[in-house]
């Protein structure tokens, strides 16, 4: 069900203190019995859930148990809290994507970082993206994406897959939900493929209203993976 790891650290250059391994799975191929086969805990709450759920549960877990091991870690079982977000060991930040039969997760044990998100999305359809484009951005951000080379519908692809990546990283620093609206993209550069985002409220007493963040991104052949990184 798993393809080979495909590590990714070498194509951020910000991310030489992070492990961030992707692989892909085929939810056809999934049998529960999978867990037991790698050693990783099926939590009681997804036994009964959808076979497609639990594959990118497992997909998403067995990346991380890898980059465990690539960091000299033992691992251990990262159950969900209520709110569905991984629950790390201590002095462990991580942060787990997974979309249309592919996944990432990304680790470091750096006292240099406080947060890490990361989020990948397959490119939006060109109809649902005139549906829902105005839920994600505001005309100024429009006028940004409008102005690059990027198809519109892949400009909101990037877009929206930037924001989760910065929601990733602070909501377990501020344990609160915000709209797309609480974060702007500020620049766009493709070149350097990254993104300016810049923080519309307060989200925090330390994330303040014009708090910037980079956001770095790769283009794959359908998709965007985009990282957020917050240094101490």
């Amino acid at each position: 069900m798993l393809s080979k790891l495909t590590p990714l650290q070498q194509r951020f250059p910000h991310m030489n203190e992070i492990t961030l391994l992707s692989c892909e799975f085929e939810i056809s191929a999934f049998t529960p019995s999978l867990f037991t086969e790698h050693q990783i805990l099926l939590p009681v709450k997804l036994k009964k859930a959808v076979p497609k759920r639990q594959a990118e549960f497992l997909a998403g877990r067995f990346l991380a148990k890898c980059c465990f091991n690539q960091l000299a870690l033992p691992y251990q079982d990262i159950i969900n809290a209520e709110d569905r977000s991984p629950i790390w060991p201590q002095n462990v930040i991580g942060s787990i994507t997974h979309s249309n039969e592919t996944a990432a997760c990304a680790i470091t044990i750096s006292k240099d970082i406080q947060a890490l998100g990361i989020d990948l999305e397959y490119d939006i359809n060109i109809k649902s993206c005139e549906d829902i484009y105005k839920s994600i951005i505001n005309p100024t951000e429009e006028g940004l994406i409008r102005a690059t080379a990027l198809p519109f519908n892949q400009g909101i692809t990037l877009a929206f897959s930037a924001k989760e990546s910065i929601y990733k990283a602070l909501y377990p620093l501020i344990k609160q939900f915000f709209n797309f609206d609480a974060v702007a993209i500020t620049h766009i550069d493709l070149d350097q493929q990254k993104l300016i985002l810049t923080l519309t409220k307060n989200w925090s007493t330390r994330f303040k209203k014009n708090h910037e963040f980079e956001c770095h991104y790769i283009r794959f052949k359908h998709s965007f993976l985009t990282t957020v990184t917050v240094f101490n």
